[in-house]
């Protein structure tokens, strides 16, 4: 699990309180030395240029860069509740990362909801399975309970981001 603390005012600030945020998807390695949580949406145009940096980062540095990813639903992305669904169902086969990739390399396109073409793309081995998930929306709750989470810690918007005990963003 990851601590978030509300974020002081101004950029990597120390937090304050503590808030428990859920252990989301995991792109890099778990031990990993710069461990980062990121709390996004996948239609905020913001967060899609950081997610390729991020891209880089991660590929430059595969040992290193340990990025956990928390949502957090924005008013007026209509499509990230259902796009947030289909990236936890596709996390559920192991093809998070590649489908974080996808979603934020087509966030104006989310509208099409072309969930499983994405999903076929990253490498989801069962789509009947993915589209089950995504048809039940399995992990509405835990996505509500993410953008909750990130609020109650002080996140205003997206992206932001914990490094180590610093908060970035929002």
């Amino acid at each position: 699990r990851h601590t978030a603390r509300t974020p002081a005012e101004g950029r990597g600030r120390q937090p304050t309180s503590a808030v428990t945020l859920r252990n989301g998807p995991r792109m890099g390695r778990a031990t990993g030395r710069l461990q980062t949580l990121e709390v996004g949406g996948f239609e905020c145009p913001v967060c899609s240029v950081a997610a390729g940096e991020l891209r880089e980062l991660r590929q430059k540095y595969p040992d290193v860069v340990s990025i956990t990813f928390q949502h957090m639903l924005i008013g007026g992305h209509a499509n990230s509740p259902e796009a947030a669904l289909a990236a936890e169902c596709a996390s559920e086969q192991g093809a998070f990362e590649k489908y974080y990739d996808l979603l934020f390399e087509n966030y104006t396109r989310l509208a099409k909801r072309n969930w499983r073409g994405l999903a076929k793309q990253s490498g989801v081995a069962d789509l009947a399975a993915f589209d089950q998930c995504v048809a039940s929306a399995k992990f509405a709750s835990s996505i509500d309970v993410d953008t909750t989470a990130a609020r109650l810690a002080g996140f205003g918007g997206t992206p932001s981001w914990i490094v180590g005990d610093s908060t970035y963003g929002g």
